[in-house]
């Protein structure tokens, strides 16, 4: 059994091998080339409004790696503390004496069912941000996910309603990764501006619909040809 990782055993510890399976590790946010290309901030944070972060990598052991370094373009581009942990998925996380917001980025794919933040919920506020394919088509499921986890009500979860395009929508042109914001309240869909008409992925996306808000009301962008390639079109109603 892996021990949880907390931020206390983080604190003062440099960067652990990154061959050991289901170990925490530290990264320093945007220390190597990858991370200053994908980190950079299309908002221009001047620091994150976290007390601390996390970020979870999938189980798949023949893509770690590449997860692994999206961890680091994630923490890099949300301003994260050095040294903030990068964990397994499977890996219970603890908060420690932190009773202030914690970040929680999960790369890697098949989704993130809200896995090892109970303990973090339960002592104060969270926000996840799902980079993975299509985890808040459903946001049903993810409310009540959070419905009925104990500190449910201190979650936010971010996700991506479509096939992800991952750290590459930060230098591809057009905006491809329509989110969707789930707490046990409800769902936040976008405003339809910042992306319609906006480029989207002919090869991933194709078809692929989202929702967003216009006008106070809920309605859908499309996948669809225009322009000189794909871009997200009012296509169908709701």
């Amino acid at each position: 059994m892996v021990a949880s990782p907390s931020f206390a055993q983080h604190s003062a510890g440099g960067a652990s091998s990154s061959s050991g399976q289901g170990q925490a590790q530290t990264e320093k946010p945007g220390g190597s080339w990858l991370a200053k290309v994908f980190g950079k901030n299309k908002n221009k944070e001047s620091k994150t409004d976290a007390s601390a972060c996390y970020c979870q990598v999938g189980d798949n052991p023949a893509e770690v790696f590449w997860y692994r370094q999206g961890c680091r373009m994630w923490l890099s581009q949300n301003k994260c503390p050095r040294n903030s942990p990068v964990v397994s998925v499977s890996q219970s996380l603890t908060r420690g004496s932190i009773t202030g917001l914690i970040k929680v980025g999960f790369v890697g794919h098949g989704g993130h069912p809200l896995k090892g933040i109970d303990q973090l919920a339960a002592g104060g506020p969270v926000f996840v941000d799902d980079t993975s394919c299509s985890n808040a088509s459903s946001p049903e499921r993810i409310s009540g996910l959070l419905k009925a986890m104990k500190g449910g009500s201190n979650v936010t979860f971010r996700g991506v309603q479509t096939i992800s395009t991952g750290m590459w929508d930060k230098i591809l042109p057009g905006k491809h990764n329509i989110p969707a914001t789930i707490t046990t309240r409800g769902v936040q869909y976008p405003e339809c501006a910042e992306y319609e008409n906006k480029g989207c992925s002919s090869m991933v996306q194709k078809g692929q619909t989202a929702k967003c808000n216009k006008g106070g009301q809920t309605t859908g962008l499309q996948c669809s040809p225009g322009g000189l390639g794909y871009a997200w079109k009012a296509r169908y109603a709701l």
